[in-house]
């Protein structure tokens, strides 16, 4: 009895520890195509850790979407390759937790090999596989902010959508 509750407890570990690992990470996904909009597959998607230096790579499919799982969170060079196409970069992509950043290049045709360079400050943060409302409050903007309360749980009222009620008042 002891060992099938011990089996059970571990089992349940397990599975509460890999829901953990899954909600830690972010993702990067998108549709290749071409300058005539034709979709381009087989392309090469590599994402580069800046932090890490580690990669992870995969290849678009017929349709010419790819998705990159499981990334930690941190800022990753983006490179999406194809022979006879000029290679396209995205610079300093942040990810953040829980993120899938969009990203989906236009490739140009090349006979040389050339490489388009985007900077991150030009990749508009959009998650267009979820609805939800997040928001990343950074270090600079805690340091900044004045908090009359000093109450740290005041910096949620900086998401958007996110309002302020008397919650003591509303039950009276």
């Amino acid at each position: 009895m002891m060992r099938r509750l011990s089996a059970s407890a571990l089992v349940l570990s397990l599975f509460c520890l890999c829901g953990l690992a899954v909600a830690q990470t972010a993702a990067i996904s998108g549709t290749v195509e071409d300058t005539t909009a034709a979709v381009v597959p087989q392309a090469k998607i590599t994402a580069r850790n800046l932090a890490t230096d580690a990669s992870r790579s995969t290849a678009t499919d017929g349709s010419g979407n790819y998705r990159i799982t499981s990334l930690a969170p941190g800022i990753y060079d983006v490179l999406v390759e194809r022979p006879g196409f000029k290679t396209v970069e995205y610079s300093r992509v942040e990810l953040t937790v829980g993120q899938v950043q969009n990203l989906s290049p236009t490739l140009v045709p090349s006979a040389t090999q050339e490489t388009i360079t985007v900077h991150a400050e030009e990749v508009v943060p959009v998650d267009l596989d979820d609805a939800q409302i997040g928001n990343i409050v950074k270090r600079e903007q805690i340091e900044d902010l004045p908090l009359i309360l000093r109450d740290p749980y005041q910096l949620i009222l900086l998401s958007p959508g996110a309002i302020q009620s008397n919650s003591i008042l509303h039950g009276l």
